[in-house]
């Protein structure tokens, strides 16, 4: 493989949700065709689904937060044009409208602490507040480095009810502050 054997092979999973769902379900059969070192090999196969899908899911933040934090004019270009693609799932089903970088990241960023609270409830049965699921998911060089770049603040309220509210607080107090809880979808803190 031209990457990384085992990088390579999260990529495609990324890239590939049916190779993915394969990698998940039957290991041996989805790395049969692919060419790599029988260490890279082992290493793959010895891997709990658990652990799988968080090396998808590390790598996954890692290319977003790549992409957000490019700091040339053409990525801020490519931002402007490419943010209702990077987090088409929230404008379209929130009607949010993201005009600058610092917004854009804090946005993504909620939704991807969103996903890892559905995924956490997912493989242990509740919601949890912020510490634990930076420590469960490794997320605290991420959630540092978007706290730095889009200058919000991100908290993880715990509700009575048993779900739980995402909060991005800007903190210049020029930028709206976002929400985000159980179904993903992301607004304005000031609408209901």
């Amino acid at each position: 493989m031209g990457d990384d054997g085992i990088q390579a092979v999260i990529k495609r999973a990324i890239a590939d949700d049916k190779f993915a769902q394969l990698l998940l379900a039957d290991r041996k059969t989805a790395l049969e065709k692919i060419d790599l070192p029988a260490a890279e090999k082992a290493v793959l196969l010895a891997a709990s689904n658990v652990q799988l899908r968080r090396m998808i899911e590390q790598s996954r933040k890692r290319s977003w937060i790549s992409r957000m934090t490019l700091g040339t004019a053409a990525a801020g270009a490519a931002l402007a044009v490419g943010a209702a693609v990077i987090i088409y799932p929230m404008t379209l089903t929130a009607g949010i409208r993201l005009e600058d970088n610092r917004s854009t990241l804090a946005v993504q960023y909620l939704h991807q602490l969103s996903l890892a609270e559905r995924q956490y409830r997912d493989e242990y049965g509740t919601y949890v507040d912020m510490e634990a699921l930076l420590k469960t998911y490794n997320m605290r060089e991420e959630m540092d480095l978007c706290t730095r770049q889009s200058r919000y603040k991100f908290s993880i309220e715990l509700k009575k009810d048993g779900t739980f509210v995402a909060i991005a607080r800007d903190a210049s107090g020029e930028k709206p502050n976002w929400i985000s809880g159980p179904d993903g979808s992301v607004r304005k803190a000031e609408d209901k």
